[in-house]
C-alpha cells in the first residue's frame, strides 16, 4: 500500500513526536531531520532546525536505530493533488 504524501507528512511528525529522536534519511538526503510538511501539495520537505529541504522521490528513511519505516513515492505528474479537480 503507498501512502500519500499527506499521510507520509503526518507519519514522520508522528515518529518525531513519539521517539524525539528525529528521522534519518538515506544516500539521496543524508542527515538527520525533526520536521516534514507537504508544498503546494506536492512536494514533501523535511527540516533539520536550520532550513527546509526537498525530498528526492525514493527516498528512505531510518529511525534512531538504523530501521527503515518509511520509504517516499511521490505519485504521478499526471495525477491531480488530492482535493483539485482533474483537467
Amino acid at each position: 500500500m503507498s501512502l500519500t504524501l499527506r499521510q507520509t507528512v503526518r507519519r514522520l511528525n508522528a515518529h518525531h513526536a513519539r521517539t524525539s529522536a528525529g528521522f534519518y534519511g538515506d544516500g539521496q538526503l543524508p542527515g538527520r531531520w525533526f520536521k516534514a510538511r507537504l508544498v503546494r501539495g506536492t512536494t514533501l520537505e523535511v527540516h533539520d532546525w536550520i532550513t527546509w529541504v526537498a525530498v528526492p522521490d525514493g527516498t528512505c528513511f531510518r529511525d534512531h536505530n538504523g530501521r527503515q519505516f518509511l520509504t517516499v513515492t511521490y505519485p504521478p505528474p499526471d495525477t491531480p493533488a488530492a482535493g483539485m479537480p482533474a483537467r
